[in-house]
This record gives C-alpha cells, sequence and structure tokens, in this order.
C-alpha cells in the first residue's frame, strides 16, 4: 500500500460537487442530492480531509439527511486505487470514527469518488475548484 506524498498530491486542494448518482441493485438511479448538488471536498498536504454536502432540490435520502459533513485524515491505497477517509468528527454520529473508503479516478480536474454501500452504488463527481492563485 502506498500512501506518500506522491500518492496523495494530485487530491490536494478543493473540490466542487459537480453530480451525486445513487443506483440501486435494480440499477435504478436518482440523485440523492438533487439535480444540481452542493459540495465541498478539500484535501491537505498534512493528510487532512474535510467534506460538506448539502441537499438543494432532491429529495433528502435516507443516506443523505439535509446536510451532511465531517473531517478527519486520509490516505491513499495506489494497489487498490482507494482513498481512505478516516473520520474524527461529523454531523452524524454513526460517522464518527469509521473508515470510508472509496474508489477513485482522475480526468484531468475532475474527481470521482464511488463505493458499494448497502448493495447501492454511490458515485460522487467532484472539480477541481480554482481560486485564482
Amino acid at each position: 500500500m502506498a500512501s506518500d506524498a506522491s500518492a496523495m498530491q494530485p487530491f490536494i486542494g478543493s473540490w466542487e460537487l459537480v453530480d451525486f448518482i445513487r443506483t440501486s441493485s435494480a440499477g435504478e438511479t436518482d440523485r440523492p442530492l438533487g439535480a444540481v448538488p452542493a459540495g465541498l471536498i478539500s484535501y491537505t498536504a498534512d493528510g487532512t480531509v474535510s467534506v460538506h454536502l448539502v441537499a438543494t432540490d432532491g429529495r433528502p435520502g435516507r443516506l443523505m439527511p439535509e446536510y451532511s459533513g465531517y473531517y478527519g485524515a486520509f490516505r491513499v491505497d495506489t494497489d487498490r486505487q482507494v482513498v481512505i477517509h478516516d473520520i474524527e468528527q461529523a454531523s452524524h454520529e454513526w460517522l464518527r470514527g469509521t473508515q470510508q473508503v472509496r474508489q477513485y479516478a482522475f480526468d484531468g480536474d475532475r474527481l470521482t469518488l464511488s463505493a458499494a454501500i448497502d448493495e447501492e452504488r454511490m458515485e460522487l463527481s467532484w472539480q477541481r475548484r480554482f481560486t485564482g492563485q
């Protein structure tokens, strides 16, 4: 497992949520945070991750309340192509102290994080946020 600075480097920065699709085991899809979701994920060089997800015009689903946020440490396993979020604190007690493992893929300035949760597939697409610097 590799989780050195070079493995973490592509993640470093802030990313805005552009899409969140949930696919059921039957193949049905929906957007738990609405058609135009709001969210921000930030990764820092010291290994910290912070995530904020906000429902817009969608109905909050059983896994996605109107707001969900957490922070903690992250590491990258390049062998398995996953990023692991070790959650220290969260807006929801059931997230605290857990590890959230997400498959990742980069396509230019786009980051896709995905996971299978309770027989559903979650896929979140993030766009690198430029601050003009």
